[in-house]
């Protein structure tokens, strides 16, 4: 902090004098702190209605969730949000000339009740940017340029009319897509470029996205650009209509994906009414990997749209009073997302929140399936190996999902013949207490739709077959997945070409993000529902 200016503004204060009401003015001070250099949790270091004048380079980083409350005098210098990642919220003015720009991943929202005036564009590198000012408020007076580092960026209006009309929106080439959610708003643009691939989602409730200006040589021929949740006759999706719309050639880029009242698929784009852009005819898949028809996508569904926890937990649970079931695992279960759903339903479920049902996990992270029977790896250690583990418990039944790492450390992982061996002596440590067994196998490896790896099948074909002639049960992850993938993980483009969705079931392609633990938290609970009527 350089130093602290003291600004006065004026407050109207009522009086009563002689049974008369006065109204008196008198001066109030608002602090103003001059910053420059990197500040780290801005939001704590100062009180909510600071204001801020930037008096040499300056960078706001944020270590946790929080935000500003203060206005923002740029005073002709370079301004930098560091979110790190955090959610974080300006909702003061921000004023002036200068370098205004995020750093870094950031799920930044700008808010409140007054208009930004800086007067320089605004970059948004890479990450989230909510513009939530009230409605008809400037959030960006003049030109936002998104998506300038890697990752690509989200722009989501969660108000109308958050942009200035005269304003250039630019979205830049250096993440694989970016995207606009309009969420039911209204917002007009002077100008657009779009450089790289663009989803552009209306959201459930009806929304309108006008653009005046669209050059010929301003959306990228080379890219796409995807419309989801369109609604003809509701939604409003204009651009360049003062000069006669969009070119041939750019409407060849842009499609729309199961518009509503439309059946399920891509539809080339065409000029309506207005000019304004509207689904044309049904694109054709060019040579698809994988069966497309809804035949085949209900067939998929069920593989992975199976409603085990709540058999699991409901009126006719197959459980009894005071059972114990263990989870084994790699850093999958460690993380517990699925773990941690199954005991939140065995907690407050009809038929189970009586029983005083105990779930334990297990999981060691790094760990293969030598590791796990060791009890410790290279970044883990349970202390105990995983017989001394099952003597301790005593569960009543044990799920074991392993293979991820097995497959992923290639010569340091673990070799067919050793992950054989070390799962069905897994399933004899189990059965020397009695325990009930599940077996899941590797689910995902950093695949897509269109891309699978075959070892990660291998593995999984070995868990198939240790349960099949152990009698343990299968919980078939593995299977869940791919189906549940290949239904909700790819686009069909204007081209015909197929898009494919990365990490839809895992935040970095391994672990599970919350869809993919309640598909293993359904699959392996429909399993023990499964073992314990054998």
């Amino acid at each position: 902090m350089k130093g602290v200016i003291m600004n006065t503004m004026m407050k109207r204060i009522s009086y009563v004098v002689a049974g008369c009401v006065m109204v008196a003015a008198c001066a109030v001070q608002a602090e103003m702190v001059e910053v420059s250099g990197k500040i780290v949790g801005a939001n704590k270091k100062y009180p909510g209605g600071t204001n801020f004048k930037v008096i040499g380079d300056t960078m706001f980083a944020f270590w946790s969730a929080g935000g500003v409350g203060g206005d923002i005098a740029l005073n002709g210098q370079k301004f930098e949000i560091g979110c790190g990642g955090n959610k974080v919220s300006f909702t003061g003015v921000v004023s002036g000339d200068g370098v205004f720009q995020s750093n870094g991943p950031a799920n930044l929202t700008l808010s409140g009740d007054n208009p930004n005036t800086f007067k320089c564009p605004f970059t948004f590198m890479t990450g989230s940017l909510h513009l939530a000012k009230k409605a008809g408020v400037d959030a960006i007076p003049g030109d936002l340029i998104l998506g300038t580092q890697s990752g690509g960026a989200s722009l989501r209006f969660d108000s109308s009319d958050q942009i200035n009309d005269i304003c250039h929106l630019t979205i830049e080439a250096r993440g694989r897509r970016s995207s606009i959610s309009m969420q039911g708003n209204s917002e007009t643009i002077a100008a657009l470029t779009v450089k790289t691939n663009l989803d552009i989602d209306m959201c459930e409730t009806p929304s309108s996205l006008v653009v005046r200006k669209v050059g010929p040589d301003q959306l990228n021929l080379a890219k796409t650009v995807v419309i989801r949740n369109f609604k003809p006759g509701k939604d409003v999706l204009q651009f360049n209509a003062a000069d006669g719309g969009l070119t041939p050639k750019q409407l060849a880029i842009i499609g729309f994906i199961n518009p509503v009242g439309r059946d399920r698929g891509t539809y080339a784009t065409q000029l309506g009414k207005d000019k304004q852009l509207e689904p044309g005819s049904l694109v054709t898949p060019l040579n698809p990997p994988f069966d497309l028809s809804e035949k085949a996508r209900a067939e998929r569904k069920q593989c992975y749209n199976i409603s085990g926890l709540a058999r699991l937990t409901g009126r006719a649970t197959p459980l009894k009073a005071g059972m114990k079931i263990v989870a084994f695992g790699d850093s999958i279960t460690m993380q517990g997302r699925y773990v941690r759903m199954m005991d939140a339903a065995l907690s407050k479920g009809e038929g189970t929140k009586n029983l005083k049902i105990k779930l334990v996990r297990y999981g060691l992270n790094g760990g293969c399936v030598p590791d796990l029977l060791a009890g410790k790896s290279q970044k883990g250690n349970f202390h105990a190996t995983m017989e001394e583990l099952i003597q301790k418990e005593k569960p009543d039944i044990v799920s074991i999902w392993m293979g991820v790492n097995d497959v992923w450390f290639g010569e340091k992982g673990t070799s067919p013949e050793d992950f054989e061996t070390g799962l069905k002596k897994m399933v004899a440590l189990c059965r020397a207490v009695n325990a009930k067994v599940v077996l899941a196998p590797v689910a995902v490896l950093k695949e897509d739709a269109g891309h699978w790896n075959p070892k990660c099948d291998q593995y999984a074909d070995i868990t198939r077959k240790v349960a099949k002639e152990t009698g343990a049960t299968l919980a078939d992850l593995r299977q869940a997945f791919v189906a549940y993938t290949r239904n909700e993980g790819y686009d069909v483009l204007s081209t015909g070409a197929m898009r494919y969705s990365s990490n839809l079931l895992a935040t970095d392609g391994v672990h599970v993000n919350d869809t993919g633990a309640r598909i293993a938290a359904d699959l392996i609970s429909q399993a023990i529902c499964d073992t314990l009527k054998k």
